[in-house]
């Protein structure tokens, strides 16, 4: 496996804040390029994400910190 063989990562913050419309057009771009591409999605409000994108993803919780 050479280095053009590998997957790159692409993180993109606050998925959840973006309208409907933009998150289908990325839902397209998704399907297109998931042979080369691993996709992160960050989100606050798992219910602003659309039921079709989330359909597609691994979900991860992870809490925060706690100060000590």
């Amino acid at each position: 496996m050479t280095y053009f063989d590998k997957p790159r990562y692409i993180i993109i913050k606050h998925f959840d804040i973006l309208p409907k419309g933009i998150q289908m057009g990325f839902k397209r771009i998704f399907e297109k390029t998931y042979h080369s591409y691993r996709y992160i999605i960050l989100v606050n409000n798992l219910t602003r994400l659309d039921s079709a994108i989330r359909s597609r993803f691994l979900y991860l919780r992870v809490p925060l910190p706690k100060e000590t």
